[in-house]
């Protein structure tokens, strides 16, 4: 088949951006022929595009390049023309130009956004003329794919993804309504997760029939051949390795000095002042130097994903003094990047020197201090503090979180597949609904146990391993959601965990799980049967008709 995939964005990063530019891969792998339409900048940089296309205003076709892989069928990518304002569901600091959420468009703005790319994959449709039209996200991509697709007849099935539902779709009427037309015209859904479904069919109830006899579920994926589990007289090598990859540009040592001296002085507002003040896609900048003080030989407790208050990681750091009384050899390693990284460097800072004024600062104004539309306190540790055991615990053994808690920025796949399989335990605490965590199928590909509450797309991952690992490893690895429970049950959980990953060599096992259920070959194997089910329903309407 020939399967065009209408993303809009960048293929780097994570998120939809990563879901894209594997599956595009794993089709092809599948002798599938690709068409990208997307927002790409570099085609060039991804191994696995054999043609690039630039398009104009008007969807006039340049070609630009293109070039010989070893895959068995072709990848071409589009490059969508860029409009004056580029509509996206989250602001950011990488993207140059104007950049505005979607419920902060204009009519007018709408309107040039709606024109611009309509005649662009109009274009790309005529040109390439696709078996089927993949389109991720609930908007905007659905809404220009139902009117280009209906001159030429060509089907199209709709991906969504989290980001979209939540602050487009919920936030704005104009894209409910334009969302909802998006799936009614739809050949078919596909479906990356049961928490995706579920918060779907709760935004369109009347949609429902329709919705459940044209969905498929297919999940999502991760790349096997990328990571692998290493065994314990391995990590030295990888570290070296890790070290040497090391890129200047991302934040200094100096820096979190200064941070640290702000905090000493009680001035909390400091955690405010990093938002630009250096490259949050790069690793730190003295990356190797950081690596020197992470023992090899370690229990190495792992966070990778964006530092932000809803991803939970205060609940981690809080509940790190007790764990290190019961299991003094336990380090954290947090990957990631966010502007509530230095909020969560300054706990750790001030458990470490207990300074407890400066704890109660941090801790009740906690999501103050997040870059987003949030305020109160970081509910789950003042819960855990009220105790005075554990805020006793908490201070005996605060001071040795300077040398336990390590952060390294962010790290992209090369880099993160030589510390990942370092750790033993993967932690994602998350506060907020996840749709479809792909960090956690990481974890499984290099042969780290994942942990986290047993919600959305947490819990679905959790299910799906429900049938491979023993029960009470199982029970251990569901954290509690609770805001009042969620420390001290991280504190039980990983202190059971790591008795248990102590005991027995999990990482082929888990491994194995990832190779056989969870590797995009596996993934765009379940796409191509369910597109191939929408296409054989389609002529059967057709031919009843």
């Amino acid at each position: 088949m020939k399967i065009a995939i209408y993303h809009g964005y960048e293929l780097g990063g994570s998120g939809s951006n990563e879901y894209t530019r594997y599956l595009a891969r794993a089709l092809a792998k599948k002798a599938h022929d690709v068409v990208l339409i997307c927002g790409e900048s570099r085609p060039e940089k991804y191994e696995f595009i054999s043609r690039s296309v630039a398009l104009g205003r008007h969807g006039q076709p340049l070609e630009r390049w293109s070039r010989e892989t070893r895959l068995p069928a072709s990848v071409t990518c589009y490059q969508l023309p860029r409009t004056s304002v580029l509509p996206v569901y989250l602001t950011d600091k990488q993207r140059e130009g104007t950049v505005k959420m979607f419920p902060e468009l204009t009519d007018s703005e709408l309107a040039e956004y709606h024109d611009v790319t309509l005649s662009a994959v109009s274009s790309v449709i005529r040109i390439e003329k696709p078996d089927v039209l993949h389109c991720n996200h609930l908007v905007y991509q659905p809404v220009v794919a139902a009117a280009a697709c209906s001159a030429t007849a060509t089907p199209y099935y709709v991906v969504p993804h989290g980001s979209a539902i939540e602050y487009t779709v919920k936030a704005d009427g104009r894209f409910r309504a334009l969302a909802r037309r998006g799936l009614e015209r739809a050949a078919g859904v596909i479906w990356i997760a049961r928490e995706v479904r579920e918060r779907i069919l709760s935004l369109y109830p009347m949609l429902r029939p329709d919705l459940e006899a044209k969905g498929h579920s297919v999940g999502v994926g991760t790349d096997t051949s990328l990571f692998k589990p290493l065994k314990p007289g391995e990590r030295s090598s990888a570290f070296r390795r890790l070290a040497a990859q090391h890129r200047r540009g991302g934040k200094t040592g100096e820096q979190r000095a200064e941070l640290r001296r702000a905090l000493d002085a009680g001035n909390v507002e400091a955690t405010r002042r990093y938002w630009n003040a250096y490259d949050h896609r790069l690793e730190d900048d003295d990356l190797p130097a950081l690596l020197e003080r992470v023992p090899h030989d370690a229990s190495l407790l792992l966070f990778v994903g964006a530092l932000t208050y809803g991803k939970g990681v205060q609940s981690l750091i809080a509940a790190l003094p007790s764990l290190l009384r019961r299991r003094p050899s336990t380090h954290l390693v947090i990957v990631g990047s966010g502007t509530y990284r230095e909020v969560l460097e300054g706990l750790v800072h001030v458990l470490a020197t207990g300074n407890e004024s400066a704890f109660e600062a941090l801790v009740s104004r906690g999501r103050d201090l997040e870059r987003a539309d949030m305020s109160g306190p970081m509910d789950d540790v003042a819960a855990y503090a009220s105790d005075p055991a554990n805020r006793r615990e908490m201070w005996d053994n605060g001071p040795k979180l300077s040398r336990h808690v390590h952060f390294l920025g962010r790290l992209d796949h090369e880099r993160l597949r030589e510390i990942f399989p370092c750790c033993q335990i993967a932690v994602f605490p998350s506060i907020i609904k996840e749709a479809s965590p792909l960090v956690l199928y990481e974890a499984l590909a290099n042969g780290v146990l994942p942990v986290g509450p047993y919600h959305s797309g947490l819990r679905d991952g959790l299910d799906e391993l429900r049938t491979h690992l023993d029960a009470e490893l199982w029970e251990k690895m569901k954290l509690p959601q609770e805001a009042d429970l969620r420390v001290s049950g991280l504190v039980e959980s990983l202190d059971a965990l790591l008795g248990l990953v102590s005991e027995r060599d999990l990482g082929h096992e888990l491994h194995q799980i990832a190779v056989e259920q969870h590797d995009w070959s596996v993934v765009a194997a379940r796409l191509g049967e369910a597109i191939e089910e929408m296409l054989s329903t389609r002529m059967g309407h057709k031919g009843s008709a």
